[in-house]
């Protein structure tokens, strides 16, 4: 009966590790797109604003 008891609280144990492992790795798959995401826009927003400037030079 002891044996039971302790195979189910490793069994649990086991499946919350592998349950935050996957937290962390979706959590970082969500982080790198974003950070691309931001950096292609801060390069769309440093190019129109180069634009806007030689617009008001001509």
């Amino acid at each position: 009966m002891r044996s039971d008891r302790s195979e189910v609280i490793v069994t649990g144990f086991m499946f919350y590790v592998v349950l935050f492992l996957a937290l962390i790795a979706f959590m970082k798959n969500r982080i790198r797109p974003n950070k691309k995401k931001v950096e292609d826009v801060e390069a769309r927003m440093v190019q129109l604003e180069h634009e806007m400037s030689e617009m008001k030079n001509n």
